[in-house]
């Protein structure tokens, strides 16, 4: 389900980054990480990006 802390619209897609992954520990010294869309797509996405502390 959708953390409270994100605004909803009713056409968002939330995606939780897993903690338990084996590439949790290089994600936390990365200076950044890429989000991959594939496919035709009718527009360009619109991307917004939250952090939620749990």
């Amino acid at each position: 389900s959708q953390p409270r802390e994100i605004p909803y619209d009713g056409d968002r897609l939330c995606l939780e980054l897993d903690q338990k992954s084996e590439h949790w520990a290089s994600l936390l010294d990365a200076p950044g990480f890429v989000i991959g869309v594939s496919g035709v797509l009718p527009s360009e996405p619109q991307v917004d990006c939250y952090s939620v502390n749990r």
